[in-house]
């Protein structure tokens, strides 16, 4: 309903490791059935590919910068999006979690919503062991998800435990 919705604002979707979302996911689809059957409101998707996804979901200041100032920025131009972080999420998987914990932390003027999906363990250090974090997690909704199948469930449930420990607004769930 993009094109003939001419004076809506939309919510913004940044998925980090974009093509596995598109390609073996097919979320866009999933997004387009979830719109049509009212369960979600309409949305905006960036799918967002990394060059490097080591580096940058890494803490890497020019991938942060670029996502900041740069990626942001433009689809806001671009599109007719909300400006206020609660219409922004930032979502990403695995290592991609990391990235998009990161991300929020440290611009929580900008991603007021933080979905990390299978959670290497060391994410929750990225509120644990910076005092900003500390307080910006407080801004920030979250959710948080693992897999009991997955040997990677720790870290869903690290940054559980430690979002709660700083009062995070967090919803979290085991599958």
């Amino acid at each position: 309903n993009y094109s003939t919705a001419t004076d809506q604002l939309f919510p913004v979707m940044y998925v980090l490791d974009g093509a596995n979302y598109v390609e073996k996911m097919a979320v866009p689809r999933v997004l387009d059935r979830l719109i049509a059957a009212k369960a979600i409101p309409p949305v905006v998707a960036i799918f967002s590919e990394p060059a490097d996804r080591q580096e940058e979901y890494s803490r890497s200041q020019r991938w942060r910068a670029f996502m900041a100032t740069e990626l942001v920025p433009m689809v806001d131009k671009r599109f007719r999006t909300f400006s206020a972080p609660d219409q922004r999420i930032i979502l990403g998987s695995s290592l991609a979690a990391y990235g998009a914990v990161d991300l929020a932390v440290e611009y929580p003027s900008l991603f007021g919503l933080c979905a990390a999906i299978a959670p290497p363990a060391q994410t929750a250090t990225l509120v644990s062991n910076q005092t900003k974090a500390q307080k910006a997690v407080m801004s920030i909704k979250f959710f948080v998800m693992g897999g009991v199948y997955d040997s990677m469930i720790d870290g869903a449930r690290k940054l559980h435990t430690t979002l709660d420990e700083y009062s995070a607004p967090v919803s979290y769930l085991e599958v």
